[in-house]
């Protein structure tokens, strides 16, 4: 049985999920941090959330559906027994689920598997019926000899046979229904494999397409890492900032980036450069990149959702 959880701040909450829920300790959850990314989420706020689900034992992936392919998207929600959507921009998810097309997915998945209980469920009252029927033939065909005998008054025997009768037309159409009521059930348990199957292959596919792209994405990083570790020595970034970099921005906002740092690196006083704890960086949008600077260290970015 399906059930849902709702929430406004799971850390508070977790304990009581697990209440709700039952044993977690090794079952899988995906987690859609997608919501999360119009308002200006990080990947600070995944690391958050994802700690929150270790600690309940769970094995996690994170699926975020803006970038994900359909049939990605629909094999990693069929192969997790706990999905969870992190807080943000609900319309943002529905309009990237129905851009991807997982939304048609789910609901074609979902239509074939309730057609199909409700198919099993048919099929398990034909088969009730039908074993009904059967065992009463079967009391009627253990007295055949005892009305053939003559035992019995003429006007017995004729409602025995009249009985006998029926119920063997009652056999036979019980048979044929249950037997439809298999073929349909098998049918749709079928359909159910083939979809399933498409999904599984087409993930395949798309899993060596994002190898190959989380290759060339790992390179790019790499050098960025080795420049900027060169160019501004002073400082040090977490690995996540490499990351947010060479998958969501192309290169014109990385120079902006660097001619920034470059500033703040040389000058004597790098606190006018920061507002609090950020360094918001101008490159184009409407709204600043923002990095997180403690200690002397960037440890993460709030992607701006206006760069394009």
């Amino acid at each position: 049985m399906k059930k849902l959880f709702l929430t406004s701040v799971f850390a508070k909450t977790a304990k009581e999920f697990k209440k709700f829920y039952g044993e977690t300790n090794g079952k899988s959850a995906v987690l859609i941090p997608t919501a999360a990314k119009a308002e200006g989420g990080s990947s600070i706020y995944i690391r958050k959330q994802h700690r929150v689900l270790e600690r309940l034992g769970l094995n996690i992936c994170v699926l975020d559906i803006s970038v994900a392919e359909s049939n990605e998207i629909m094999a990693k929600l069929l192969n997790s027994d706990i999905i969870y959507i992190g807080g943000g921009n609900t319309f943002y998810l529905l309009q990237e689920l129905k851009r991807s097309g997982a939304d048609k997915l789910i609901k074609e998945l979902e239509g074939i598997e309730k057609r199909q209980a409700d198919a099993e469920e048919k099929l398990e009252k034909a088969k009730e019926h039908l074993d009904e029927v059967d065992k009463e033939f079967s009391e009627l065909e253990a007295k055949k000899n005892e009305y053939m005998s003559g035992s019995h008054t003429e006007q017995e025997t004729k409602s025995y046979y009249a009985r006998v009768n029926e119920v063997k037309r009652q056999l036979d159409r019980a048979s044929e229904e249950a037997g439809v009521r298999e073929r349909k059930n098998q049918e749709l348990l079928n359909q159910i494999y083939l979809t399933k199957e498409k999904i599984e292959m087409t993930k395949s596919q798309t899993e060596t397409y994002h190898n190959k792209l989380d290759e060339q994405t790992n390179e790019r990083k790499q050098n960025l890492q080795r420049l900027w570790s060169a160019y501004y020595y002073k400082f040090r970034f977490s690995d996540d900032i490499f990351t947010e970099l060479v998958k969501n921005y192309d290169r014109k906002h990385i120079v902006v980036i660097e001619e920034m740092l470059k500033e703040m690196h040389d000058s004597s006083d790098y606190s006018i450069y920061l507002d609090g704890d950020k360094l918001n960086v101008y490159t184009g949008g409407r709204k600043p990149i923002v990095f997180i600077y403690e200690n002397g260290v960037f440890n993460g970015i709030f992607r701006d959702k206006s760069v394009s």
